[in-house]
């Protein structure tokens, strides 16, 4: 007895609990027994274990005990006068978890693919092609049964043989197993006392129904590589044996056999948490295997994308025309596309769209009949003119490097070509200098030395056009420096106009406490605004 509490200071009523050893004795059979009523024993009882039974055998010995104590014989019948039973279920003082029970009781070795050399060998682990048995007889060491009492195999008595299904992983196998009454449990419980089977590579689920360790070994393997669920295992051997002419267990009872199977298997207790121990406070798993249902879902459980009313709102639109060169109209397009063409070589490409740009934008000309050159140097000549307008320092290189007169070398003269096609191209200027190159290009300006110019390795054509003048004329040209900085305020404007209507950056989250994850979320995702078109 290990609590005594007295709870009707009016008629004497006492309330007395018990801690009692099953048949075998062992810890985990042990059963409460509570006691309600006087000090003389007249009163209720009621099991942990056999709820629905008034004179178990954990009771009896609870009764013994108290008449020990008291000094005088308690019946193990119910006395007359005794308290009515309220019908509640008993609540035992810990909360107890669900377990699922088998007849297999000893602890049965990991599979070895989760074996740890120091693992003890409790037993000699069969051969997954040895032979099935035909015959599962009792033993004196290797027997029990399901309910909590355990009871172990009497020579003695009667025993009987009934047919069983063991199941593997390739197809069942049926066989024979011998059986024996339960002494503890009433006999319309039909409970027997059957063989433990772990020696031979099966689990004893419930005296007709057994698995191979092989099998049960199997889906923790493919539990624990890809996370399968009960229903797709049992599905996919269903099939294996489908084609054999065997038919598989279902999704329940295969689950219930693997819960127990798992149970059994010796760990060493290496998995615990070493702070919450066997039964942490709060668990979070996967929705994989472990799902809920969904009858169980509330109304305050939301996704993180979920918007609410505390969502901030971020107004933005996309930017148009982020271009180093915005040309909008159809013939600067046009335009665009032939000075492109006339940088990489196309004097073919240069005169079919020089054609369609003369039309549009009015460039004028002699007509087609005019040569490569000429053809050429329109084209050069008519955008020059046109992005004078809209950036003077692009032109001015531009005329520098490829107009006429022009009397840089031809390695340097490529280098420009490079870094012309990439300033003219039909491309967004953030995808040459980003926010953090920008601040190593608007540190060349401030002072235009080679040691600043090798800061810039990440706009490279701009790099090797300025250590290329740097090397024939020993400082940076005018219009070089002119460019940096039209492209520091181009790349500026682009960067700005992005950001327009961005939200300011979170602050870092930080743990106050062990119990901060258990609060509310501090901000919700910020709600867009749809805007109408581009611009």
């Amino acid at each position: 007895m290990f609590w005594h509490e007295t709870v009707g200071w009016a008629d004497g009523t006492v309330l007395m609990r018990f801690s009692v050893e099953g048949v075998n004795g062992a810890l985990n059979n042990r059963a409460v027994v509570i006691y309600e009523g006087l000090e003389n024993g007249w009163g209720s009882w009621r099991c942990s274990k056999d709820k629905k039974e008034k004179n178990c055998l954990h009771i009896q010995r609870a009764r013994k005990f108290l008449g020990e104590v008291l000094g005088t014989s308690l019946s193990d019948e119910l006395r007359d006068g005794e308290l009515a039973h309220s019908g509640d279920e008993l609540e035992s003082t810990e909360q107890e978890l669900t377990q699922e029970r088998a007849v297999s009781f000893l602890p049965i070795l990991p599979p070895p693919w989760a074996s740890l050399p120091t693992d003890p060998a409790l037993y000699t682990r069969p051969h997954p092609a040895a032979t099935v048995p035909n015959l599962l007889a009792l033993t004196s060491d290797r027997s029990g049964t399901a309910c909590g009492n355990r009871a172990c195999y009497d020579p003695l008595q009667d025993k009987i043989r009934r047919e069983c299904i063991i199941y593997t992983l390739t197809g069942y196998r049926e066989a024979t197993v011998e059986l024996q009454a339960c002494p503890s449990c009433p006999k319309r419980h039909h409970c027997y006392i059957g063989p433990e089977t772990r020696d031979v590579g099966i689990f004893n689920y419930n005296n007709n129904v057994f698995f191979t360790h092989e099998l049960l070994d199997e889906y923790t393997s493919r539990f624990a590589s890809s996370e399968t669920p009960f229903a797709a295992f049992v599905q996919s051997i269903g099939r294996i044996y489908q084609g054999r002419g065997f038919k598989f267990v279902g999704d329940d009872l295969f689950r219930s056999a693997w819960f127990a199977y798992a149970t059994l298997q010796s760990l060493e207790q290496d998995m615990k948490c070493p702070r919450c121990g066997d039964m942490p406070e709060t668990v979070i798993w996967d929705g994989v295997t472990l799902a809920f249902s969904k009858k169980h879902l509330k109304d305050c459980l939301k996704p993180p994308t979920n918007l609410g009313k505390q969502s901030l709102v971020r107004e933005r639109r996309y930017l148009k025309n982020p271009q180093w060169i915005p040309l909008t109209t159809k013939g600067d397009k046009t335009l665009r596309k032939a000075f492109i063409s006339l940088l990489r070589g196309s004097s073919k490409g240069t005169r079919s769209r020089l054609t369609s740009a003369e039309s549009d934008s009015e460039v004028g000309g002699e007509g087609k009949g005019e040569g490569v050159e000429a053809t050429k140097r329109k084209v050069l000549a008519s955008f020059t003119e046109r992005i004078r307008i809209i950036a003077p320092a692009v032109a001015e290189t531009l005329a520098y490097a490829l107009g006429p007169g022009s009397q840089i070398d031809r390695k340097l003269s490529k280098k420009y070509t490079v870094l012309l096609e990439q300033l003219v191209a039909e491309e967004s200027a953030i995808q040459m200098v980003n926010e953090n190159t920008l601040e190593k290009l608007q540190g060349f300006v401030k002072d235009p030395t080679l040691q600043n110019a090798s800061n810039l390795v990440d706009i490279p054509a701009l790099l090797l056009v300025i250590e290329g003048e740097l090397r024939l004329h020993g400082n940076v040209p005018r219009h070089i420096y002119d460019l940096c900085v039209w492209m520091c305020a181009r790349a500026e404007e682009v960067l700005n106009g992005l950001k327009r209507g961005q939200l300011e950056t979170l602050g870092e989250m930080e743990a106050n406490g062990v119990e901060d994850w258990r609060k509310p979320p501090s901000n919700s995702r910020p709600a867009k605004v749809s805007t109408s078109g581009r611009g």
